[in-house]
């Protein structure tokens, strides 16, 4: 077994330590271990609960990571498609100006972080 987390991917530690045919726990793996599962918690803690699932059989804060950035680091067809059918649908109706306009401003940084950005004609709200 060896020592491996998110903030390591390249090192890895063993377990256990081999000194004159004397086997001892390696006490900085424990450490890196213990590490290891409060970065997952705090992964856990920080993702929205219907995201949780996702990550659960992860070993490793890493493996957790990896699973999400797998999931959605690439942005698909359907889920720019959906971002633009939602700001193309967005309506003031009882919500204040700033609101409304936050919104409209939300959905169109979404696009942009996906490398989709509105052309500025795309902006005129009727």
């Amino acid at each position: 077994m060896t020592c491996t987390s998110l903030l390591t991917i390249r090192i890895s530690r063993p377990a256990t330590i081999t000194v004159s045919n004397a086997i001892s726990p390696n006490l900085a793996c424990q450490t890196w271990l213990r590490q290891d599962k409060l970065l997952f918690g705090a992964l856990v803690g920080t993702i929205s609960p219907n995201l949780v699932p996702r990550i659960t059989q992860s070993k490793t804060s890493r493996d957790a990571w990896q699973a999400l950035a797998n999931t959605y680091a690439f942005p698909s067809y359907g889920h720019i498609k959906q971002i633009k059918d939602n700001l193309k649908n967005i309506s003031k109706g009882s919500q204040s100006i700033t609101d409304y306009m936050q919104a409209i401003k939300t959905k169109a940084d979404e696009l942009v972080t996906l490398g989709k950005p509105l052309d500025n004609e795309n902006f005129i709200v009727t």
